[in-house]
């Protein structure tokens, strides 16, 4: 009996991987929507399906109950090679429009070349699972990251930019804010959140560190640039004793529920 040398199995193999790939290039996406696990369509909604499981829309999406329109994607065979699950992807709706490149396997979700230009609106439903009082965000954000890294508690890291125009906070008051400037740079321990605004008569700056377990500190201080603004210095008296430099600041801490 003769039996295969190591270079002859190499070479199935790469020719296995290869098959695989190509019958995922003939699937229609339609059937294997049925497949996905039951857990993960309570997040993700989709309908409309058309091309196949490597390359193909979905004409109207939701996630998390949101509308999150038009979704089309294209899958990267060079993420088979590492065991992963690997996805360009592109999203259009009436919130605005989301695209980038994601690879994920079980525990790991890894984002690159994310471009967003959302309405702030949108992610209110996200803030009100992290915030102990409720909070609305008005706006437009544009978002530029250069790369994302969650491994659920053991990393979270953010880089890039986020431009968040005509910035409004609705709570017990409503805080125009102007045009807020953020920008995330990684950390060993996580990363950290600049925010800072410019043009406004509130003048905001400080820090968000948001730490590889989880856990979030908010330090943001809040300083009335227009005196004759009464409404403003009120509203800032509700966050207690201002410092040396009449600047208020708002803390808060917790853990991000995802």
């Amino acid at each position: 009996m003769k039996y295969l040398n190591k270079r002859s199995i190499t070479l199935l193999s790469i020719g296995g991987v290869f098959f695989v790939i190509f019958l995922l290039m003939q699937i229609p996406a339609s059937f294997g929507w049925q497949y996905v696990p039951p857990n993960l369509k309570k997040q993700i909604q989709l309908s409309g399906l058309d091309g196949t499981i490597w390359s193909g829309t979905a004409a109207t999406s939701y996630i998390n109950g949101q509308d999150t329109g038009r979704l089309s994607w294209q899958l990267s065979p060079f993420a088979f090679f590492v065991g992963k699950l690997g996805l360009s992807f592109n999203l259009v709706g009436k919130s605005g429009s989301l695209s980038g490149d994601v690879m994920m396997n079980e525990t790991t979700i890894s984002a690159s070349n994310i471009q967003s230009n959302m309405r702030a609106s949108f992610f209110n439903v996200f803030l009100a699972k992290q915030l102990p009082l409720p909070v609305m965000l008005q706006g437009k954000i544009n978002a530029e990251l250069d790369s994302l890294y969650f491994e659920r508690g053991k990393q979270i890291q953010l880089t890039g930019s986020i431009l968040w125009h005509n910035a409004e906070v609705q709570g017990v008051q409503t805080i125009p804010l102007g045009k807020v400037s953020i920008n995330a740079d990684k950390t060993d321990s996580g990363s950290i959140i600049k925010v800072i605004n410019k043009d406004n008569p509130l003048d905001i700056k400080g820090n968000i560190t948001l730490n590889n377990n989880g856990h979030y500190d908010i330090n943001i201080g809040l300083l009335n640039r227009d005196k004759s603004r009464k409404d403003l210095n009120d509203m800032l008296n509700f966050l207690g004793q201002a410092d040396s430099n009449g600047r208020h600041y708002y803390k808060q801490k917790g853990v991000l529920r995802i």
